[in-house]
């Protein structure tokens, strides 16, 4: 998982400006999520946690994880 972890990160940089609620701004998230290890499973990603929550919940979340928020 560390090696699919890292290729993504090759294609996908961190956020350096706060998320809007944008389809662009989701996909970034969507793309600096699959490159960051699970808060509490070693073989998984930060997507595989925030998958299933609502879309603007997800923003927040890597907006705080980054301290994006103005």
């Amino acid at each position: 998982m560390k090696i699919i972890r890292w290729f993504y990160s090759l294609i996908f940089k961190k956020p350096s400006t706060r998320l809007s609620w944008t389809v662009s701004d989701f996909r970034i998230a969507r793309g600096y999520c699959l490159t960051q290890p699970h808060p509490a499973k070693q073989n998984s990603t930060l997507w595989n946690f925030l998958r299933n929550k609502d879309s603007v919940e997800i923003l927040d979340y890597v907006n705080r994880e980054l301290s994006l928020n103005d």
